[in-house]
């Protein structure tokens, strides 16, 4: 899988947990985390590049401003003219997004760990058949607590 925007939504689209489809849920998970953590590596990759760009651009900018300069410009000023430059505008924006969509990414894969939790701990509810007792008991919370209390009554007589 790649690191694309439809992968991106794909996984996302994932995240929810079916709980009537636990067995598929469980066997899913690995394979779903794996390529969010495939798509990290690449989006990092991609931002990890478009920083060093990024970083060869200014350099090339610092390099050109002091070797054109006419007078000696201080680093205050060298600085504003680098940062301001139409070529380092363009390479920092690029990083920018190249950032986000590393961030985007990470987020997309912290998710999917947190959802490893979540179903370990709905398995865990439901070897201890949490569930069961609430699905197949028909009786309402007011008829449950009146029962309980009629049956406390008929213990003390």
């Amino acid at each position: 899988m790649n690191a694309t925007e439809d992968a991106l939504t794909e996984l996302s689209n994932k995240l929810r947990i079916d709980p009537d489809d636990m067995d598929v849920e469980l066997i899913t998970q690995p394979n779903d985390f794996y390529h969010a953590a495939t798509g990290v590596a690449m989006a990092i990759s991609l931002r990890d590049q478009a920083k060093n760009d990024l970083d060869v651009a200014e350099s090339e900018l610092y390099l050109m401003f002091r070797r054109d300069a006419v007078e000696k410009l201080t680093e205050a000023q060298l600085d504003a003219m680098v940062k301001s430059h139409e070529l380092r505008v363009e390479y920092f924006d690029k990083y920018l997004k190249a950032k986000q969509w590393a961030d985007r990414w990470l987020a997309l894969r912290d998710s999917f760990t947190q959802k490893g939790h979540a179903l370990r701990e709905l398995a865990e509810l439901h070897k201890l058949n949490y569930f069961g007792e609430r699905s197949t008991n028909p009786v309402s919370a007011d008829a449950e607590h009146r029962l309980r209390k009629r049956a406390t009554l008929d213990d003390h007589n």
